[in-house]
């Protein structure tokens, strides 16, 4: 009989015969058992999902041998061995209703046996793997549901006409109440006044909704809420459920995400790059506004993106390159060429992977592009500069040095060669350690270790120890060094560039013994004036008393006028010279170190007012006008009292000595933004060229003004108040313009601004 199944035997002319014929390579397995409980028939579906006694399953096996060879294999309902023997044989002699087993490998079949009428056993056997797998997810995601329900941290409240019947813990602890607080509450309570007219239209509409509100908290303030509410019947009763969800995160979080697309849109316009994606299961192309800006396109009269409009901006000479390189690979990276509309040609880089599933299949295609043309421009000009750059290195003073990772030497240019006196046959390929004293050697092994996984890429080596060249010759010279680290590949390499400074060491000190010889002189002449100063004073005082006797005739008179005259002159003479030995005695003091403040608590109105009474009459002589313009605040600072009086006398002096009649002199005083305190002296005086300032600030520096000069004075007033007020940690700012006047400010720290109580 053509096309007879091989597994059928003694069938021949059987009503089965063309039955069994039908069942050989159908999905469903199938097993027909004789009247002698011979295997008669088995289709191949069968035999797979009984891979482990294939070649058993042949025509004539008995099924009680069958049995035997998987007793001790199999396992149905947790038996084994002759129990699952004697299972199998009691089903096989009297099937009853069907039931499922699982194989060892994980499949699911349902069983089903049956007796014909003629004692024939036929075995059906059907994979429901996938139905078992699905109820089993079913399950597991039934468990996970009520346990998510369980610890849901969505408020859930149950109304009726808007008055709270029950609330669970989430709920409670989103409002700030307790539960039994709620428990009669109206959910409009809880709603912010602009909203209550919503929610109170939705719950009358009877009908599932979600919507956004606002609510209060029972501290008063307010969160954004999410409420999603529908009717249920409850206990006999119409009622309204409503989960709702703080939104307090969901908006910072939209709001953070807003700015942080602001960020990107911005970071891709300053990096000239942007992002593309395509969604295959979508359908879709997107590109970002970056993209449209690289590629001269106008992203609001463009249609949406797709393959032919990118394909159709690439230059023809690259389509194909670009094609071959999203098709070789699930990630890519390629520079090509694209054409603007407008004609320009750019050189771009693109950078691109391929998402899947865990299938394997294709979802989408996301990749970035970035303008490299002026980067490109760039690169081809430092091709054409390396060719310079290796003549460079040659006629470089400095030694420069390359080194692999081991330390050995790989570039010895010119002037390496002449800081060492090696050729550089002596040095490639051999450590660097020949080119330091062996007592570094160690130190520098340890640094460049450090340096190598650092992750730092330059280093001044000798900013942390000193650096000493060993010659060929056997001479050490002191030097300075820096390293750098360059990858190449999977290489790495140093980069040494050393200078000889020995000449630049005997130059520090020989600099550094003149500064010391003239700290000595500044010393012993500072000590030479303060001793002067103190021994003229002595005489100088005596001179001025009794020229002040004699022109005032305290013992009689002189006989001659011109006498008292002398005596005048002598007396004028020697108060400006006290004054002098005063201020050079002050001065050397400062310089000297010798000068202690000392501090206590300072009213600077007070201060400004008592100096103010002592250039009062001056001021009168030279009909000039004094105003005043004070903190009404008083100020106090910690200070030196005399010192800072001091430093006023002398501005209020130079204001009077160089404002002419009618002039004048501005003193104020003002507490600063920054918590620091000021005190002010201007005057209209003749000014000061901006070009003299400098030097009016020095010592004895005088201008050659015919105006300054036709008053008499020793050039010290204004550096002993500038290095005066230097001593308290303020600032000296002198402003001034000729025919104008003159600006002083002192700007007291905040560190030395006093409260009343301290006062």
């Amino acid at each position: 009989m053509p096309n007879r199944p091989e597994n059928l035997i003694n069938v021949e002319g059987h009503p089965l015969e063309k039955i069994l014929e039908s069942l050989t390579e159908i999905s469903v397995a199938v097993v027909l058992f004789g009247l002698n409980d011979e295997l008669i028939f088995c289709n191949e579906k069968y035999k797979s999902i009984n891979e482990d006694i294939r070649q058993e399953l042949t025509p004539g096996t008995r099924f009680s041998d069958l049995c035997e060879s998987v007793k001790n294999r199999r396992e149905i309902s947790g038996m084994t061995g002759d129990r699952y023997v004697e299972e199998r044989f009691r089903r096989f002699r009297k099937p009853g209703l069907p039931f499922d087993e699982k194989h060892a490998d994980g499949h699911w079949y349902s069983i089903e046996d049956h007796r014909t009428s003629d004692g024939y056993f036929v075995g059906i056997r059907t994979d429901i793997t996938e139905q078992m797998l699905a109820q089993q997810a079913l399950r597991e995601s039934e468990e996970r549901h009520r346990a998510l329900s369980d610890l849901t941290s969505e408020g859930v409240s149950i109304h009726e006409d808007g008055v709270i019947l029950e609330a669970n813990q989430a709920f409670a602890d989103m409002y700030g109440y307790s539960i039994s607080e709620l428990i009669g509450m109206s959910v409009l309570d809880l709603t912010t006044p602009e909203y209550r007219h919503d929610v109170a239209g939705r719950m009358t509409r009877n009908k599932s909704d979600t919507y956004e509100s606002v609510s209060f908290r029972k501290d008063g303030s307010q969160i954004p809420v999410e409420i999603r509410a529908k009717q249920i019947v409850y206990k006999g009763r119409q009622m309204r459920v409503s989960r709702i969800r703080d939104l307090t995160e969901t908006k910072r979080a939209s709001q953070e995400l807003e700015r942080r697309g602001a960020s990107l849109a911005e970071a891709q316009r300053i990096g000239n790059m942007g992002n593309w994606e395509r969604d295959f299961v979508a359908g879709t192309f997107h590109w970002s506004d970056q993209i449209y800006r690289i590629f001269g396109l106008d992203a609001d009269e463009q249609p949406p993106p797709d393959n032919d409009r990118f394909l159709s901006i690439v230059h023809a000479d690259d389509r194909s390159s670009v094609r071959a390189a999203a098709r070789a690979a699930a990630r890519y990276s390629i520079d090509y060429r694209i054409v603007r509309p407008d004609g320009e040609e750019r050189v771009v880089h693109e950078e691109a992977e391929i998402i899947r599933d865990a299938a394997g299949r294709r979802l989408r295609l996301t990749g970035t592009v970035q303008d490299i043309t002026e980067r490109k421009r760039v690169e081809q000009a430092l091709i054409a500069s390396e060719a310079k750059f290796s003549g460079v290195l040659d006629i470089a003073s400095d030694a420069i040095i390359t080194t692999d990772e081991d330390g050995n030497a790989q570039m010895f240019n010119q002037g390496a060669r002449d800081t060492f006196g090696y050729q550089e046959d002596e040095v490639l390929g051999r450590s660097i350690e020949m080119l330091m004293p062996e007592r570094f050697r160690d130190g520098h092994a340890r640094s460049m270790a450090g340096f190598g996984t650092s992750g730092i890429q330059s280093r001044r080596m000798s900013e942390r120890n000193d650096i000493v060249g060993l010659r060929k010759d056997g001479s050490e010279f002191p030097a300075e060094a820096s390293v750098s680290r360059l990858e190449t590949g999977d290489n790495i390499l140093f980069n040494v560039i050393l200078r000889d400074i020995s000449d630049r060491k005997r130059i520090e000190r020989e600099i550094t013994q003149a500064k010391e010889l003239a700290e000595a002189a500044s010393s012993a002449k500072s000590q030479f004036l303060a001793g002067m100063s103190h021994e003229l004073r002595t005489p100088l005082n005596a001179i001025i008393g009794f020229s002040e006797i004699m022109a005032g005739e305290s013992f009689g008179p002189l006989g001659s006028e011109q006498y008292k005259e002398y005596a005048t002159d002598i007396h004028n003479s020697g108060i400006l010279l006290l004054d002098l030995i005063s201020d050079v005695l002050d001065l050397s003091k400062i310089e000297a170190g010798a000068m202690e403040l000392t501090e206590g608590v300072v009213s600077l109105n007070e201060t400004l007012r008592s100096t103010l009474r002592l250039v009062h009459k001056r001021a009168e002589t030279n009909s000039l006008h004094i105003a005043t313009n004070l903190d009404p605040a008083s100020p106090l600072i910690r200070g030196d009292e005399r010192a800072i009086k001091q430093i006023v006398l002398n501005l209020l002096s130079n204001g009077a000595k160089f404002t002419g009649e009618g002039g004048t002199i501005t003193v104020s005083s003002q507490t600063e933004s920054d918590g620091g305190v000021s005190l002010t002296v201007a005057d209209t005086g003749i000014g000061i060229a901006p070009a003299d300032i400098a030097k009016v600030l020095e010592p004895f520096g005088q201008v050659g003004s015919v105006q300054i000069q036709a008053h008499q004075g020793t050039g010290l007033g204004l550096p002993i108040a500038k290095r005066l007020t230097e001593m308290h940690d303020a600032t000296f700012e002198l402003e001034s313009e000729v025919g104008v006047g003159t600006t002083v400010k002192l700007r007291f720290p905040k560190e030395r601004r006093l409260g009343p109580e301290d006062s």
